[in-house]
């Protein structure tokens, strides 16, 4: 009995069975596999980078560019600024070692010291390079970065100069946050902070 209209061979592989035709209006086009798409991982907060395709600034070039903002100087000094141009808050962390390095950038609605002042040179605006921005909705974090790697209750340990305590039992920048690791071998992440669905706090770090 034949089977088809043209000249056709059964071959058997396995426990598939393949149909090759040498007509060519009934060869099917063989599936192709979906190209994975590996979204990017916020690196980048307006001008200030932790992705090492360019060096870290320094803590003395930083103070002489943006002023020291508010800070209690020291070893673990940090300085935190207003920025009412852009409604946000923003505080720095320098490594605390020789090099003096800005390790880490935290920016939110509200503000994240006890005490701020504003820069001495205005800032980018400090959104990242894939166009996130505290108030931007879970649904375009996800768009923008995937699944995160982490999901974490959040709390106000972020806040400078609050009394770890109160900072535990304290959500100034939502109740939860997500995390991104573009390496999972390194110390570089970015946390996105959630209040009633919208990111009101973003951290990117390489602080050890």
């Amino acid at each position: 009995m034949r089977l088809f209209s043209t000249s056709c061979v059964l071959v058997t592989i396995l426990w598939a069975p393949l149909v090759y035709c040498n007509d060519a209006a009934n060869v099917t086009k063989s599936s192709t596999i979906p190209a994975i798409v590996v979204k990017p991982k916020p690196t980048c907060l307006g001008e200030f980078c932790f992705d090492q395709k360019s060096p870290l600034i320094s803590e003395e070039d930083f103070v002489k560019r943006y002023g020291e903002g508010y800070t209690q100087g020291g070893e673990f000094a940090y300085h935190c600024y207003e920025v009412p141009e852009q409604k946000l808050f923003v505080h720095f962390w320098p490594y605390h070692a020789n090099q003096r390095e800005i390790m880490e950038i935290f920016v939110s609605d509200v503000p994240n010291c006890l005490t701020a002042k504003p820069p001495k040179t205005a800032f980018q605006p400090l959104i990242t390079t894939e166009g996130l921005k505290i108030g931007d909705t879970y649904e375009k974090v996800v768009s923008l970065y995937g699944k995160p790697d982490v999901t974490r209750k959040a709390n106000g340990l972020e806040k400078i100069g609050l009394d770890v305590d109160k900072a535990k039992k304290s959500a100034p920048f939502g109740n939860k946050f997500l995390s991104y690791w573009p390496d999972k071998n390194a110390l570089l992440h970015a946390d996105i902070y959630f209040r009633n669905g919208k990111v009101a706090a973003i951290l990117i770090s390489v602080h050890p």
